[in-house]
């Protein structure tokens, strides 16, 4: 699975407890994550998983394949990434690509 750190800020301080005693409090942190950034390698055993018919989504098949108890790797992408699910980012992966031909 190919990942891609994204940094999320959190509006309020956070507050860390254990049974109820505070054990740390940070103001308005950001938390760093890795989100799924859509690339998969597939092996042909998680391939077995998936249903004969229907729709089934990557996601899907990466968590029956945890089911099962397959190994599934993450890889973290350093390289230029962007989600091309609204029109506003595929549109400027397009004028990004085209500036990256522009230069060459």
């Amino acid at each position: 699975v190919g990942v891609k750190a994204h940094e999320v800020p959190i509006p309020y301080g956070v507050v860390e407890s254990e049974a109820q005693t505070v054990i740390a409090l940070r103001e308005k942190p950001t938390l760093s994550v890795n989100i799924n950034a859509g690339i998969y390698a597939i092996s042909p055993e998680a391939l077995r998983l998936l249903p004969h018919s229907g729709r089934y989504d990557a996601t899907q098949l990466i968590q029956a394949a945890l089911e099962a108890g397959l190994r599934v790797c993450s890889y973290q992408i350093q390289e230029y990434w962007l989600d091309i699910g609204r029109f506003e980012d595929y549109h400027k992966a397009n004028e990004d690509a085209a500036a990256w031909l522009d230069e060459e």
